[in-house]
């Protein structure tokens, strides 16, 4: 009875490594591919900024905002990267690492939308000379969009970090009892 208990654990988790080795691997595979069109736009962002010969600042925030989206995307990535990754070495993804990893990726989608706002509110400044990247509003009136996707991932996935808090705290007490 004993021991096949053991055995089903031992199968699921080597089911998880192989899943999470899956994941991991396409995970990676598509934040190269994001950074190389992130890296080509940001390029050609600055290519036309500076043969545009407008080199003021309404021209530069843009850029800005778009490299420091693209940093808190390439964040995420490492973070899920570093998750996945650990996982599918077979260690515990109950440890105070894993929570850390967690609430940076609260934050970092925290941050995420709050850089979509000031996207949404700056959106007349995205004329980069003949490069049109916003709209405009027809009616006199600004139109703010707030996404509320990153700021509920945010909300939930430090709800987990909790529950992720807890299971080590479970874990560190089922080893002292052992």
């Amino acid at each position: 009875m004993f021991n096949s208990e053991v055995d089903e654990t031992r199968v699921s988790l080597l089911r998880i490594n192989k899943v999470c080795a899956g994941i991991s691997l396409a995970v990676k595979m598509v934040f190269a591919i994001i950074c190389v069109f992130w890296l080509f736009v940001i390029g050609s962002m600055l290519i036309t900024f500076f043969s545009s010969g407008d080199l003021s600042v309404s021209g530069i925030i843009p850029i800005i905002l778009h490299i420091m989206r693209g940093v808190v995307i390439a964040v995420l990535f490492i973070i899920l990267i570093g998750i996945f990754s650990e996982a599918a070495k077979g260690e515990s993804s109950f440890t105070i690492k894993q929570v850390r990893r967690l609430r940076q990726m609260a934050l970092a989608l925290l941050i995420y939308a709050i850089l979509e706002l000031v996207f949404s509110a700056s959106s007349v400044m995205f004329q980069l000379g003949n490069l049109n990247s916003g709209y405009l509003s027809t009616s006199g009136s600004a139109i703010i969009t707030v996404d509320f996707a990153p700021l509920v991932a945010s909300a939930v996935i430090f709800a987990f970090s909790f529950v992720f808090q807890y299971g080590v705290l479970l874990q560190e007490f089922s080893d002292e009892t052992l």
